[in-house]
């Protein structure tokens, strides 16, 4: 029976990338611990080779060789397999682990041996020092060129420890008081090594995450700029001629945002009476990725509203989008404000449907200026049943302007924290011309506002053209 794969955890490539480098910083720093025990390993059999020294013991080039010559083909060994056989992280640690502890248990036996140290006599200390430096310098060479976790390096200090122990009293005996003593002393030879080699893994570890981060936020700016020119390319784009004019501010919070224009139809035909205009604006609740995800689905909506019903009104639009919205965005607590406005220039009429959207403003050419206040809750909040538009209209002469926005500009907060609210957007609109009443008001939120944007910003005009 086939099953279904199941999907990766969160941190899995994470993982995947950390244990990858760790393998590379391992076996390069595996191959130098070896490369610089090799060399030292050369000199000596070079000494050995040529000759006894006056003075040396008989036999002495022969215990020589007998201690070298196997570290030789043990870290020669070692190295091969760590540069040739390329081993994961975890074959690694334990290669490094077990060439640690062989080393130094031989070293340990082995060292006394070959420089002549007497063995088992009595309470000496001699022999056990003669091991003790070889091995810690074996230890202590691996700990301060291999990076390791704390607990690595406890597998690696702690059978250390254990080889030079059984060494000592089984082969080297030096008394139980001695024998002590020297463990104690290898513990704390040993300590550098092992805080050295945990500080180095601990800067390898954040160096690492610190990479990561950078890419993976160089990545998400990237994503994210993509994302916003989708999200921009989303809005319809101003329309400068004609009966109807529409313009517009938008400002994101961030760098894609949940506000959003949508304008039917964008142009009208060349020749004939020109038809009324449609103006959508929502703002989804919240902000960033998550509200324009949402604000994608609505825009989707729209265009089938247009698509099947291409004079369909303000309350037929705002009706159809709040059942959208409780289908289908208020299980996922996502909520919407709305206003529709439609212009009709042969009729001279101003609909609008507002879903829990600030008050609008009509700008009349006469200098007078009217609220458009909302005609129903938000979108997504009522079942479809309990929801009532409740649109309305007014007579709309040549020169008039419709002005809308998002709360983001009457919420627009100065370093007080004192928000511009909605009296002074409506007076910012109110003491310019009716074509550049938007324009006044994206300048009031700008001279009123302290720093970046805390919401996002939609300023939105829509014109009934004077007459020529």
């Amino acid at each position: 029976m086939a099953t279904t794969p199941q999907p990766e955890g969160p941190d899995a490539g994470f993982l995947r990338r950390f244990d990858a480098e760790r393998a590379r910083v391992l076996r390069r720093r595996i191959a130098w611990y070896c490369g610089v025990v090799l060399f030292m390993l050369s000199i000596s059999l070079w000494g050995t080779f040529l000759g006894d020294e006056p003075g040396e013991a008989p036999g002495s080039t022969a215990l020589d060789l007998l201690y070298d010559v196997p570290l030789v083909v043990l870290y020669w060994g070692a190295c091969v397999y760590v540069l040739a056989g390329r081993p994961d992280r975890h074959r690694l640690v334990l290669a490094v682990t077990a060439l640690t502890v062989i080393a130094c248990g031989f070293a340990t036996a082995m060292e006394p041996i070959a420089s002549g140290v007497p063995i088992g006599a009595g309470p000496s200390w001699r022999a056990g020092l003669v091991g003790l430096g070889a091995s810690t310098a074996l230890m202590t060479g691996a700990l301060l060129l291999v990076p390791m976790t704390l607990r690595e390096l406890l597998r690696i200090a702690g059978p250390a420890l254990g080889v030079y122990a059984v060494v000592l009293f089984t082969v080297l005996r030096p008394g139980w008081g001695v024998g002590l003593s020297l463990l104690l002393l290898f513990a704390l030879a040993a300590a550098p090594g092992v805080a050295w080699s945990r500080w180095r893994y601990r800067e390898f570890d954040e160096r690492f995450r610190a990479g990561e981060l950078r890419g993976r936020l160089g990545e998400i700016s990237s994503e994210l700029a993509y994302a916003r020119r989708l999200h921009e390319a989303l809005f319809p784009p101003p329309i400068e001629r004609g009966a109807v004019r529409m313009s517009y501010v938008y400002e994101p919070m961030r760098e894609i945002g949940g506000d959003f224009l949508f304008a039917h139809p964008l142009a009208f035909p060349p020749s004939g009476e020109p038809g009324p205009l449609s103006v959508a604006l929502i703002d989804v609740s919240g902000h960033g990725v998550p509200a324009a995800l949402a604000v994608n689905r609505l825009h989707g909506e729209l265009r089938r509203f247009f698509a099947a019903s291409p004079d369909g009104s303000p309350g037929e639009l705002i009706a159809a989008l709040n059942a959208y919205a409780y289908a289908e965005l208020a299980g996922q607590a996502m909520y919407a404000s709305a206003l529709c406005l439609r212009i009709d220039p042969v009729r001279r009429v101003l609909e609008w449907a507002s879903a829990g959207h600030p008050t609008a403003y009509l700008r009349r050419a006469t200098d007078r200026t009217e609220d458009l206040p909302p005609t129903a809750v938000m979108l997504g909040v009522l079942p479809p049943e309990a929801f009532e538009a409740g649109a309305r209209s007014t007579p709309i002469a040549p020169g008039d302007a419709a002005v809308a926005f998002t709360d983001g500009a009457t919420d627009a907060a100065d370093d007080t924290g004192r928000p511009l609210g909605s009296v002074r957007a409506r007076a910012a609109a109110a003491g310019a011309p009716p074509d550049h009443a938007a324009a006044a008001v994206a300048g009031a939120v700008r001279a009123h506002r302290s720093g970046a944007p805390a919401d996002d910003t939609l300023i939105v005009q829509v014109l009934l053209a004077p007459v020529p």
